[in-house]
């Protein structure tokens, strides 16, 4: 019974109210395309991203995990409130939608995904270069936010300059942080959350990207989206039978920020530009993707800035050529 309540506040927490968070986001606008699996990959990162606000928050002010955890649950229950009031709002003004039965899961794609997922639990942790199991774990174990080195175990009393410097770089992208925090909200072995609860949540992310950009690229050509979604995971799969890839290791390492930035929320990010068209969300979902990605890697700012800078810059060539 204890493992099923630990169970439920995951699925609270990765699945429920990110499926909330994203349908927040039709209530300015236009709705977002692709039903449930949208609403979910735009949850996801809206969450990514109010948890990378409040964590550097806490680690600024030198908090402990367990503060870190009280502010974060209150920011989250404030915004889930928020979302359903919104919500109820919207339903009583112009019914329910219809358009979230769109998109869906085809019976493929539910059989499929538990495939990818069993992989990615049974082949998760093989990569040595990675440690943010080790991270998650020591804040967990400590209640601090890196203050200690996971590999040598010094505090920062202990730290040569260039240990104190490094501890400092991982705090700029406190992916790990957001693990140790689940974990103590969970009360969940770091280790065993990571490694097999974590890769039935971030599975279904990189699922739903690459089923988003099938749509985009096949529209109603459902053979080719499967074709699609079928050569993309064969060539993620080849990390296991060859040279494995640090960032593009989906299935050794689903959880690791690099590869969640630059395999799942990059292509999504690169999506969200080429389809959006409104002045306003494009800015709310730029700020939103910066901060998720600023979460997942030191570099996650800068690549989110960068694209939307390109796209802005692109348009007004654009319009400039039109006009002259």
């Amino acid at each position: 019974m204890l493992t099923v309540g630990k169970l439920m506040i995951a699925i609270v927490i990765w699945a429920a109210v990110p499926l909330l968070f994203g349908s927040l986001w039709n209530c300015f606008g236009t709705r977002e395309k692709g039903g449930v699996m949208r609403a979910y990959l735009m949850g996801s990162v809206t969450e990514w991203a109010l948890f990378f606000l409040t964590a550097k928050w806490a680690i600024i002010g030198k908090k402990s995990l367990r503060e870190l955890c009280i502010i974060w649950l209150a920011a989250l229950a404030v915004l889930v409130l928020t979302a359903l009031v919104l919500l109820v709002r919207r339903i009583r003004k112009r019914g329910i939608s219809r358009d979230i039965s769109r998109g869906k899961p085809k019976p493929v794609g539910m059989l499929f995904l538990p495939v990818l997922i069993a992989i990615a639990i049974l082949c998760g942790g093989t990569n040595q270069g990675e440690y943010t199991i080790e991270e998650a774990w020591t804040m967990y174990a400590t209640d601090t936010l890196y203050e200690y080195d996971a590999v040598t175990g010094h505090g920062a009393g202990e730290m040569l300059s260039f240990e104190r410097q490094r501890l400092k770089e991982r705090a700029e992208a406190p992916v790990e942080a957001y693990y140790a925090a689940n974990s103590f909200v969970c009360n969940w072995n770091p280790a065993k959350f990571i490694r097999l609860v974590l890769p039935v949540f971030l599975i279904p992310f990189y699922f739903g990207v690459y089923q988003a950009w099938g749509v985009w690229l096949f529209g109603e050509a459902r053979g080719k989206r499967i074709a699609f979604q079928v050569t993309v995971w064969l060539l993620y799969g080849l990390a296991l039978v060859s040279e494995r890839s640090y960032v593009f290791g989906i299935f050794t390492n689903c959880w690791n920020g690099e590869t969640l930035l630059f395999a799942g929320l990059v292509p999504f990010a690169v999506l969200l530009v080429l389809e959006e068209k409104e002045r306003k969300r494009r800015i709310a979902q730029y700020l939103v993707c910066a901060a998720a990605g600023q979460l997942l890697s030191r570099d996650g700012f800068f690549v989110m800035t960068f694209l939307w800078g390109t796209a802005l810059l692109a348009e007004r060539i654009k319009g400039w050529k039109i006009e002259n």
